[in-house]
């Protein structure tokens, strides 16, 4: 104590911090694997670009996920660590389903980790690709959530997302789900197609979480 109150009173945390986060950063070898078009230069390049461009951004929290692979991780993670920037490590999985499911690892989780966990999923091929998980969307929640991560259900309103692959009870129960902590959706609520938008604001009985 320094006997004096004021001072310490302004030394106090003051309550909640506001980031800006970029939760879906892909790897260099991304855009190559998926849009025929790589990026110019090698992963060091690469990840130094991206997150100067995060610093400019005033991004703080970013997430490294590439469909069934963590292997662009390493370089990121190096990068970012000298820039101050939390990254949280993960991948991005299909379900059995089709739908697409982004799940998060601590930042301290390491490679080997990551590995095994993509191996409980099915997942044994060592590069990028697209192929379908051997559990379901709801399967995929629950086992993340024992590995002590989290889910997000990807593009939730885009052809393999939540909302398009799965109707009816199916899509009641996962979107009930007490795994799934998050969607990503492309813009503000109010944009919603008519049918999606009570659901998400907790407004449609049926689906009320």
């Amino acid at each position: 104590s320094t006997n004096d109150p004021l001072r310490e009173a302004i030394n106090l945390p003051k309550g909640a911090v506001f980031r800006r986060c970029a939760l879906q950063v892909n790897p260099s070898t991304y855009a190559a694997t998926y849009r025929g078009k790589g990026n110019s230069g090698d992963p060091k390049t690469y990840a130094k670009k991206l997150l100067e461009k995060a610093s400019k951004l005033e991004i703080s929290v970013i997430a490294v996920t590439d469909h069934n692979h963590v292997g662009g991780i390493p370089v990121l993670r190096e990068e970012a660590e000298k820039r101050k920037i939390h990254l949280f490590p993960g991948f991005e999985l299909t379900s059995s389903e089709g739908i697409h499911v982004i799940c998060l690892y601590s930042p301290n989780t390491d490679q080997a980790t990551l590995e095994r966990f993509l191996g409980e999923f099915g997942i044994r091929d060592t590069g990028p690709h697209a192929g379908l998980a051997k559990s379901s969307f709801t399967e995929i929640l629950a086992c993340v959530r024992e590995q002590e991560g989290l889910t997000i259900a990807a593009h939730a309103t885009s052809d393999n997302g939540l909302f398009k692959v799965l109707d009816g009870q199916a899509r009641i129960n996962a979107w009930k789900s007490k795994d799934l902590l998050a969607i990503q959706i492309p813009g503000p609520m109010e944009n919603l197609p008519s049918g999606m938008r009570p659901i998400v604001e907790n407004k449609n009985p049926e689906y009320e979480r």
